[in-house]
């Protein structure tokens, strides 16, 4: 039905796509997102990074929280310090 090339073709564009654009999943208190995840604690939103297993920000809404491990997945550093001024 379909030849290799064309198959090899469909999943390198899917995968691109994946990786481009990942979907925040959640998973009881957790919102997974890439290699990230948020948290919910009392009052804040804190954001881990699943690979070094660190905490990299603490938010106070969930918007922000996602915006910012939105952000880091497309590999840019994040500097919560300068991000507060």
């Amino acid at each position: 039905m379909f030849d290799s090339d064309t198959v090899d073709t469909i999943m390198h564009f899917v995968d691109e796509g994946l990786s481009k654009h990942t979907i925040p999943v959640k998973k009881g208190n957790t919102i997974l997102i890439g290699n990230y995840a948020i948290r919910h604690s009392n009052e804040s939103y804190l954001i881990f990074d699943c690979k070094l297993n660190k905490m990299i920000d603490k938010t106070f809404s969930r918007a922000a929280a996602i915006a910012i491990a939105k952000f880091l997945n497309f590999g840019v550093d994040w500097d919560s310090k300068s991000a507060k001024l």
